[in-house]
């Protein structure tokens, strides 16, 4: 099996819920991982909580996975950081709430 270690990966929503367990996963495998979030708030907290993974490195970036422009500069962020991007996990959403009044 070939090892992931060194390995990056983009994770967009990467801040909470499924987004935060794969970036820690992925972190203990040794990983170097960039995770977006809309807020600097978001992501501060959870660079707090990724900051205890011993193996790779990890760091945050503002992003608006709505916004071409800024996605774009979330993968030149890790090619400019590790000089690659092997694996991308497209993990943020946008909820949309409808309601039917009958």
């Amino acid at each position: 099996m070939r090892s992931i270690k060194k390995k990056t990966a983009l994770i967009t929503g990467g801040t909470k819920g499924i987004g935060l367990g794969i970036a820690e996963s992925m972190l203990r495998e040794g990983m170097n991982v960039i995770i977006t979030e809309r807020s600097q708030d978001g992501i501060n907290e959870a660079l707090k909580r990724l900051q205890n993974t011993d193996s790779g490195e990890v760091v945050g970036v503002v992003a608006d996975v709505r916004k071409y422009d800024e996605m774009e500069h979330a993968v030149q962020s890790t090619i400019d950081k590790w000089g690659r991007l092997d694996v991308l996990i497209a993990n943020a959403g946008i909820g949309i709430l409808l309601l039917s009044l009958i």
